[in-house]
């Protein structure tokens, strides 16, 4: 792009504009007029989004879900629930277990208080004996998943799981229950919401 030291009212062509460099700290800037019943071309380029009425809304400040307003120039990583658009989740518990007998149900991961766990994967290994394992949503509770029988001491990786599978209930634990004297080693991760 070359500088036109000659263009008057400082405004040209991109080959012939001067370059422009907006301060960190510059304040909103007024536009005049409005796009109100007029056509977007199809060239335009906005950095905005859609809110539920339809409405183009311009960058603003957002919750993005974590209690704290912020500035976005733009916005990524979300998945599809089925009903909704999601923010991505990125696991930041991990918890280790080793040689733990679930014979009977046996609490695997107790959130903090007030919490609600989201499982999205695991690595575990079974030892002395082996069969599916059941996962539960509380004590009890809901089946979330079973996990098929492997072979003793193969490590068993979770497919893909998205978002995970977040727990129906604050403060509800994620158990395991297999077969009889069955072991596991491993750990599961996810969030606690």
């Amino acid at each position: 792009m070359a500088y036109n030291p000659n263009n008057a009212n400082g405004s040209a062509t991109s080959a012939n504009s001067a370059p422009v460099v907006i301060a960190s700290d510059q304040a909103l800037v007024a536009v005049k007029g409005s796009a109100t019943g007029s056509a977007v071309p199809a060239t335009a380029f906005y950095m905005a989004g859609i809110d539920a009425g339809g409405t183009l809304q311009g960058l603003r400040l957002v919750d993005t879900g974590d209690g704290v307003s912020t500035k976005l120039l733009a916005a990524g990583g979300y998945l599809y629930n089925g009903a909704s658009n999601d923010r991505a989740r990125t696991p930041n518990k991990f918890i280790p277990f080793s040689g733990t007998v679930i014979t009977s149900e046996t609490t695997i991961w107790t959130p903090t208080s007030g919490k609600k766990f989201r499982i999205m994967g695991y690595v575990i290994t079974t030892g002395v004996l082996t069969g599916a394992i059941t996962v539960r949503d509380n004590t009890a509770g809901s089946t979330i998943l079973i996990i098929p029988q492997n072979t003793i001491g193969v490590v068993i990786q979770s497919p893909p799981m998205g978002n995970g599978i977040l727990s129906a209930a604050a403060n509800n634990v994620l158990t395991f229950q297999g077969a009889t004297a069955e072991t596991v080693t491993g750990y599961v991760f996810g969030t606690e919401e």
